[in-house]
C-alpha cells in the first residue's frame, strides 16, 4: 500500500513500503526506488514529507495483510522473545494468518520476500528460508 497521499503519515510508513531494514529517514532515502516518489513530492529528498504518496509496487506483488513478528537470526526462542520485545511489522499474502502463512514480505505491495531467519508470532516460530517456511516450533515462554 502506497505511503498516504497525506501531510500526517508516519516514519513507520515509509519504513513499510519500502523494501531493506530502515531505521531512519537518510535509510529510507537510500533504499527507495526512485520511480517510487510522486513528482509533486519528491523535492530534495530531504523531508519525510518527499515520501507523500510514494509508492514502490512494481506492478508483480500480491495482495498481503499486515503481521506483527519478532525475529531472530539464530533460533525460535529468541524470535518468540523479540516479538514481545522488539516486534515488528511483515506481510502475509491476504486470507492467511501467521500459523499457516506461505510468504512473507518485508513491503505492503508483497514485491520483496523477508530475509532468512526465525520469525515469531508470539506463539508460533517458524524459519524462512528467503522462499519458503521450512521450520515451525510452538512458543513456550
Amino acid at each position: 500500500m502506497p505511503v498516504p497521499n497525506t501531510s500526517t503519515f508516519s516514519l513507520q510508513n515509509v519504513v513499510n513500503e519500502i523494501a531493506g531494514a530502515q531505521s531512519s529517514l537518510s535509510d529510507c532515502f537510500f533504499d527507495a526506488n526512485p520511480d517510487g516518489f510522486n513528482p509533486s513530492y519528491e523535492g530534495l529528498k530531504n523531508s519525510l514529507l518527499n515520501f507523500r504518496d510514494y509508492d514502490d509496487d512494481d506492478g508483480g506483488g500480491v495482495p498481503t495483510t499486515s503481521v506483527t513478528l519478532g525475529t531472530s537470526s539464530s533460533n525460535a526462542v529468541g524470535a518468540c522473545q523479540n516479538y514481545i520485545f522488539s516486534p515488528v511489522t511483515y506481510y502475509i499474502p491476504l486470507g492467511q494468518t501467521f500459523p499457516f502463512a506461505t510468504a512473507l514480505y518485508i513491503n505492503s505491495s508483497g514485491t520483496t520476500t523477508a530475509p532468512s531467519r526465525w520469525y515469531s508470532d508470539g506463539s508460533n516460530a517458524k524459519y524462512w528460508n528467503g522462499s519458503s517456511f521450512t521450520s515451525n516450533m510452538l512458543c513456550t515462554l
